[in-house]
C-alpha cells in the first residue's frame, strides 16, 4: 500500500465509506470494518435514499459471522445527514463517479479515494444490484476493508 494512502487512513477522524445507496457496498464495508475492530467508521450515500440495508449484504455479513445485532441497528445515511464532515474525514468511494460526485459536494480531493486503491486494483466496484455480481463486489471490499483494518491495528 501506498505511503500516502496509510498516512490518509492515520491521520482520519472518521473513515467514510461511501457508495450510491448505502445499503449494499459501502454498507458492506462500514459493517465488516465495525466487525474487525475499527469504531471510527461510518457510511453514506450519494445518490438513493433507503431504509434498511438490502439482504444480501446482510446475508454475506452473517457468513462473516459479524454480530447479527449490528447488521440489525444498521441504518443507511444519505450524505445530507452524515454532514457536516470534519476536514480530516476520509471518503473511500466505490466508483469514480462517487468522486466526482463528492467533488461537487465541495469535498477536497485529497480527502478521497478509491477503494480499489487499498488493493492495488484500479477499477470501480460495480454496484451489484445492477450488474449481479454480487461476489466481486465482496470480495473487492473485503480485501480492501481487511487491508485497512490490517494498516490501522496498531491505533486499535
Amino acid at each position: 500500500m501506498q505511503q500516502d494512502l496509510i498516512n490518509q487512513l492515520h491521520q482520519a477522524t472518521t473513515i467514510y465509506f461511501v457508495c450510491s445507496g448505502n445499503i449494499i457496498r459501502s454498507a458492506y464495508a462500514e459493517l465488516l470494518a465495525r466487525h474487525l475492530g475499527l469504531d471510527h467508521v461510518a457510511s453514506y450515500g450519494t445518490t438513493y435514499r433507503n431504509r434498511r440495508i438490502h439482504r444480501r449484504s446482510a446475508a454475506e455479513l452473517q457468513k462473516q459471522q459479524v454480530n447479527q445485532s449490528l447488521i440489525d441497528e444498521f441504518s443507511p445515511t444519505y450524505i445530507s445527514e452524515a454532514q457536516p464532515f470534519d476536514p480530516q474525514d476520509l471518503h473511500i468511494v466505490m466508483t469514480e463517479k462517487h468522486r466526482q460526485q463528492l467533488l461537487a459536494a465541495g469535498i477536497d480531493a485529497s480527502k478521497i479515494v478509491k477503494i480499489t486503491a487499498y488493493i492495488d486494483e484500479s477499477g470501480d466496484v460495480a454496484d451489484p444490484y445492477f450488474n449481479d455480481n454480487w461476489e466481486e463486489a465482496y470480495r473487492q471490499i473485503g480485501q480492501a476493508v481487511h487491508q485497512i483494518t490490517t494498516e490501522l491495528s496498531g491505533d486499535l
